[in-house]
């Protein structure tokens, strides 16, 4: 069985895609998957499967998800190893961060056209920072996500691929939960 780390886009945002995490977890145990645990109301969901395939992983629990609560949430799945990669790949992290500057980590669902990659570049301000590796966009929101013109709708428009937007503390808290299974 391997451990996985499924990101959800969207749910529980100002009463938008209302998702119970112990429905959640239940919905997980019911699809087949061992050991779930969810990680605040964001939607993240730590697992074990027997499945190989992350895009069709990813997929049924799309499927799982549209059936039980009645609407399309985007999924991505990544491992815990994944995870760290991406928190230790920070190109920020050996910088001294101003008072209310803060870091994200965008997840790709997959690997952007080089054109789209050059058009979100473009984006790079004295408020906002970006840098595009492997499938991971590291933002650098100088005011904050909140005042950040670089949103999840803005880049996954930017890029054409769907993505989720988490923060290093809960990529972190996430890597922790996937060890203790």
């Amino acid at each position: 069985m391997t451990t996985y780390i499924a990101l959800l886009r969207g749910i529980n945002v100002s009463g938008h895609k209302p998702v119970p995490m112990a429905e959640l977890q239940k919905l997980f145990e019911k699809l087949g998957f061992k050991g779930a645990k969810t990680f605040i109301q964001s939607g993240n969901v730590v697992f074990k499967s027997a499945e190989g395939d992350r895009k069709e992983t990813a997929a049924k629990i799309e499927a799982g998800i549209l059936k039980k609560f009645g609407f399309e949430v985007p999924v991505i799945v990544r491992t815990p190893e994944e995870l760290g990669a991406a928190l230790a790949g920070n190109p920020y992290a050996k910088r001294k961060l101003a008072d209310g500057d803060r870091v994200y980590i965008t997840y790709l669902g997959e690997a952007p056209s080089r054109d789209a990659i050059k058009a979100l570049e473009k984006h790079i301000d004295a408020i906002d920072e970006l840098t595009i590796k492997n499938n991971e966009v590291y933002i650098l929101a100088h005011k904050g996500y909140g005042n950040s013109k670089l949103s999840n709708t803005f880049v996954e428009k930017k890029l054409g691929v769907r993505c989720t937007t988490r923060n290093l503390e809960t990529t972190g808290k996430l890597i922790e939960l996937a060890e203790s299974l």
